[in-house]
């Protein structure tokens, strides 16, 4: 039957890409049992309902097309069948036949068969017999598609009825070849999951070198199927994950995964992998005993010879030490954010109290001996002395005051603090000294390694309500490469100084040692003190370029132990000036107001000429007017620092005595600066007697 039959129906337009089709039907897929099911269920479905006899076409891919099933509606009529058929399966797919045109341009159609038309003049007489009986008169083909492939044509024909195939019988058949195609594809895609399976199957057992290999790796290797499937488990997976190979043989690979499992992440690594690409991130895993753990899984496909894929291969590194590690920066981080806000904080304070301390004494100097408002003055007086001490340890803690090192011994230090450290243990502790004698110098404040001592005392003892024993020692302690990388925290090598401080009270949870360095945090009911003694000790150790971290379990005490680096021994000799009580020109350099104006009155009052500049440009104006015999500076000014300013008179070879004032230097060119030269530095906020004891010392024998 050719395209040029009567009642030929309007093609539809052929859809892209259907010009040259490809099979996804293979070899073993036409000769499974589900392929002949299926089509042997599509031609049921329509013979006898709107066919006398039907059949299915599959194009082959050297161009010819074959007939795969056959099904018609009368079996007694089956020889004069055969006879017909066998006459015209030939023209039926010939070159310009409406089966062909339907697979080469993806149309459906009905066709109209006259009598007498179907076989050639020439034909014996049974066969025009046959055709005249059971020959079509009404014809309809179908494109079968699978996977949006045309692969052949399923084909209708009615020889009992001349009544023609209409729309309503089309979209039938359109129907049915539509439910036959997805069917198909089903049958292809579980022959594909079959044939991989056994393909992984033959895979893993060709993998023996590959798995000894693999098992000297020290990272867990996990091959799974294309069904997830555990079908390799090297030895460094049974480490991490706490199964046995032949315990995790078979089984699925969500057994390493935890019951709530990240699902979106999930998705986009099952995404990656289907499309045949790397996915590494890190995830939460789960070992044998419940416990879960980070660990960065990489999981990438694996193919056979032929490219086909086999499964999927992971490589699994447990991120836990690296996780606390991580951990330890972003505390030590928060730390230091934490240090930056009291550091800029503190700054502000110190000003306004040098000014509340001043004026306080500047009153109290006036005042008559018996004044009813000395009493409350000193109170004044006092209570900004409290909140001085307050704000050092905050400058402390952020490591943003300007210490004094010098080289030190601890023992001396320690065993100058006996007296004091008796009035702060009390007579149900016992102390203890355990002190090295052979103890490695180091350099650090004196006064501020007084400061940690005894805040780590005072902190033992809180610790210990009802009594116990408070344990001081010292030791020598040189850390190798090796041991340095081995510390929990970062350590670097070299010879340490090491004071420790242990008790026997009842220890630290994990959750308060991890917060013990913390400004302000404390386990103590509200209004027994701020949280600040821990942290004023971890900013001075970490700003003498030591490390302090706590030991400590619950019920078995706690152990601070704080290493300071060996230093080589120096020697210094300094002469103490001697005042020759002339009067003496002081230039005075300060931004804030209130602390000029009581630096320069209590100056002023013990004899001192003062000139006062607001900043360092306009004090480098003033120098370079007059002669002084010292300088008073802020180190941070606008426009021009202290620093700054010193520095510039260095270079037009004025060389005065400075005396740097600063509630902290946040600056670091500038605290460099005021180490190197060996300038005097004073701390606010300061009290009178010191400022002049600080301007005494700066000044040659021969001046004041």
């Amino acid at each position: 039957m050719t395209q040029h039959d009567s009642h030929a129906m309007p093609p539809e337009a052929p859809e892209p890409g259907n010009a040259a089709p490809v099979d996804p039907l293979g070899p073993s897929v036409r000769a499974s049992e589900g392929f002949k099911g299926t089509v042997d269920r599509a031609l049921a479905m329509v013979v006898p309902v709107v066919a006398d006899y039907a059949f299915v076409h599959l194009a082959e891919a050297d161009g010819s097309i074959q007939e795969v099933a056959f099904q018609h509606r009368d079996l007694h009529k089956e020889p004069e069948l055969a006879l017909l058929l066998r006459e015209l399966r030939g023209p039926m797919t010939a070159r310009g036949s409406v089966i062909r045109a339907a697979i080469e341009e993806g149309t459906a159609r009905q066709v109209g068969v006259p009598a007498g038309v179907m076989v050639a003049p020439a034909s014996n007489q049974p066969l025009r017999e046959a055709v005249d009986r059971l020959g079509p008169r009404s014809f309809m083909v179908v494109p079968l598609r699978v996977d949006d492939a045309i692969v052949g044509t399923i084909s209708f024909a009615r020889f009992e009825d001349d009544r023609p195939y209409d729309d309503h019988d089309l979209r039938f058949a359109k129907a049915v070849a539509g439910q036959t195609g997805l069917a198909l594809s089903k049958v292809a895609q579980i022959q594909e999951v079959e044939q991989a399976r056994r393909e992984a199957i033959e895979a893993a057992d060709e993998i023996g070198f590959q798995a000894r290999l693999l098992d000297a790796v020290g990272e867990a290797v996990v091959a799974v199927d294309l069904e997830g499937k555990i079908v390799y488990w090297n030895r460094a997976a049974e480490s991490l994950y706490g199964y046995q190979a032949h315990e995790a043989l078979g089984r699925d690979l969500s057994v390493t995964a935890p019951a709530d499992t990240d699902r979106a992440q999930l998705t986009a690594a099952m995404k990656a992998l289907s499309a045949g690409d790397t996915w590494t991130g890190e995830v939460t895993l789960q070992r044998r005993s419940g416990e879960a753990f980070p660990a960065r899984f990489t999981g990438t496909p694996f193919y056979d010879d032929s490219g086909d894929a086999q499964g999927i291969i992971t490589v699994t590194s447990d991120l836990t030490q690296r996780k606390e590690l991580e951990g330890q920066v972003i505390q030590a981080q928060r730390l230091q954010a934490v240090g930056g806000l009291a550091g800029g904080v503190a700054h502000d304070l110190n000003n306004a109290l040098t000014g509340i301390q001043g004026f306080t004494e500047l009153i109290l100097q006036d005042l008559p001996p018996h004044s009813g408002a000395r009493g409350d003055l000193q109170e004044i007086r006092e209570a900004a002395n409290r909140a001085a001490g307050l704000v050092q340890q905050l400058l402390a803690f952020s490591r943003r005051q300007l210490l004094q090192p010098r080289e030190l011994d601890l023992n001396r230090i320690i065993l100058g603090m006996s007296g004091v450290l008796r009035r702060v243990v009390r007579e149900d502790i016992e102390l203890v000294h355990d002190l090295a004698n052979d103890l490695v110098p180091t350099r650090a404040d004196p006064r501020q390694v007084e400061q940690v001592v005894l805040n780590l005392v005072q902190n033992a003892v809180e610790a210990m309500p009802t009594g116990g024993r408070l344990t001081i020692s010292t030791g020598n302690r040189a850390i190798g490469t090796e041991e340095a990388e081995s510390f929990q925290y970062f350590v670097r090598e070299g010879a340490y100084a090491v004071l420790t401080v242990e008790d026997t009270g009842p220890g630290m949870p994990d959750d308060v040692k991890a917060r013990a360095f913390e400004p302000f945090f404390t386990t103590k009911p509200p209004g027994q003190g701020p949280g600040l003694g821990l942290s004023t000790v971890y900013g001075i150790v970490k700003q003498s370029e030591g490390y302090v971290w706590i030991e400590s379990q619950p019920q078995r005490g706690a152990r601070v132990r704080v290493f300071l680096p060996e230093t080589e021994v120096e020697s210094h000799a300094r002469d103490e000036p001697d005042a020759s009580g002339r009067p003496v020109r002081i230039l005075l350099a300060e931004d804030d107001e209130a602390v000029r104006t009581v630096v320069r009155r209590i100056l002023e009052r013990e004899g001192f000429q003062i000139m006062e500049a607001s900043n360092g440009e306009e004090a480098l104006g003033v120098a370079r007017q007059g002669h002084f015999d010292a300088i008073v500076t802020d180190v941070v000014m606008p426009e021009m620092s202290g620093h700054e300013m010193v520095r510039a008179l260095r270079e037009e070879a004025v060389d005065i005595p400075v005396l740097f004032i600063s509630g902290h230097t946040d600056d670091q060119v500038a605290r460099a600066g005021i180490a190197e030269g060996g300038y005097a530095f004073l701390a606010k906020p300061f009290t009178r007697e010191a400022l002049l004891n600080k301007i005494r010392q700066i000044l040659p024998r021969d001046v004041g």
